[in-house]
């Protein structure tokens, strides 16, 4: 994930301090499972053994089968086998060329053998959940130790809120440019194409690719919205942005849509 991550946790003491760095251990351990930019993660065991079952975790399992849940609602917009892709684009060094293409819907998933298969030429990136994974996993840990009222952020994006701060209904978080948000027991999840840009033909590109096209999103600024849990708001926000339109059955309960005015 490479990012920063921040926890502000109600109250202090003994019980605070445990379940803080309890969550600081559950998304250092969910950094070391997911990156893709750390040889010795399980995605890249995933990646390298392409091709072939690679036996996984259950809590591996778990994640693809939310990724493939939300893959199949966004028909396709979300998609964490872009890695190929991103590679590509140039998003993860110089412009490596070739061909490549996403399609999460060609990962084989054998929960019985707890195995994982995906196609040759295909990687597994995880940037547009990961970090909302690694704060519901701290999340966990911070219930777990007692910790009822705090607020989590991974690089600024994805956001989770643990009950509410003393003598308020609701943690509020800005959005840049936007409006305030309310949280309470649920997540925020933000996709923008700027922030990581990469050079090709001449023109500069913003690191969110529609898997569809196999090329970087047109039209919109930003997208936003709240879930049940922050892996969801970090993946439907990013499917959100690709789509330009939140979908009939999207399980949000706040989303908001900024288009581009380069593309009005």
């Amino acid at each position: 994930m490479a990012t920063r991550f921040e926890l502000v946790l109600a109250g202090d003491g003994p019980r605070a301090r445990a379940g803080g760095e309890a969550a600081l251990d559950a998304i250092r351990e969910t950094e070391q499972r997911l990156s893709a930019f750390r040889r010795d993660s399980l995605t890249a065991r995933v990646n390298a053994g392409a091709g072939t079952a690679v036996r996984v975790d259950d809590e591996f399992l778990e994640l693809l089968q939310l990724c493939a849940r939300v893959h199949a609602a966004t028909r396709g917009a979300f998609d964490p086998g872009v890695g190929a892709l991103m590679e590509n684009w140039g998003f993860r060094g110089p412009h490596a060329g070739g061909a490549a293409r996403a399609g999460f819907e060609r990962v084989l998933v054998d929960e019985a053998a707890h195995t994982v298969r995906i196609p040759a030429g295909m990687q597994l990136d995880f940037g547009a959940v990961g970090k909302g994974w690694a704060l519901d996993r701290a999340a966990e840990a911070l219930r777990a130790a007692g910790v009822a009222s705090a607020l989590l952020h991974g690089g600024t994006s994805s956001v989770l809120a643990l009950g509410a701060p003393p003598g308020a209904e609701a943690w509020k978080v800005r959005i840049r440019g936007g409006p305030d948000v309310a949280l309470r027991d649920a997540a925020l999840g933000v996709s923008a194409p700027h922030g990581r840009t990469a050079e090709r033909d001449g023109r500069r590109h913003g690191h969110v690719l529609d898997p569809r096209r196999a090329a970087p999103v047109q039209g919109m600024a930003l997208a936003a919205c709240t879930a049940t849990s922050a892996a969801l708001a970090d993946a439907w926000s990013t499917a959100l942005l690709v789509l330009g339109a939140v979908p009939p059955a999207a399980p949000l309960t706040w989303t908001l849509l900024v288009p581009d005015p380069a593309h009005v």
